[in-house]
């Protein structure tokens, strides 16, 4: 029998906590990402059903793509599909 995946929680502290919060038309959505060097994003906001994730290629430049959850996701796409 094949050994079961273990399940551990994120220790990475406030900054790289996997459960986070979005603020997008008035309301809050709760939030869950993983992140990769580059801008590589999975985040997932299960309120709005909505998953979006980023390929990106701009490696040491967290500064850029850090923000995306917030100029893209939570400014524009969120906005979006609530119309």
């Amino acid at each position: 029998m094949a050994a079961r995946p273990r399940i551990t929680q994120c220790k990475a502290g406030p900054s790289r906590e996997p459960e986070r919060e979005l603020r997008s038309g008035g309301r809050t959505y709760k939030e869950y990402e993983a992140s990769g060097n580059g801008g590589q994003l999975l985040i997932v906001v299960p309120d709005a059903d909505l998953a979006v994730v980023f390929t990106a290629g701009n490696y040491l430049q967290g500064g850029i793509w850090g923000r995306w959850r917030h100029t893209i996701v939570a400014d524009q796409v969120i906005p979006t599909i609530r119309r």
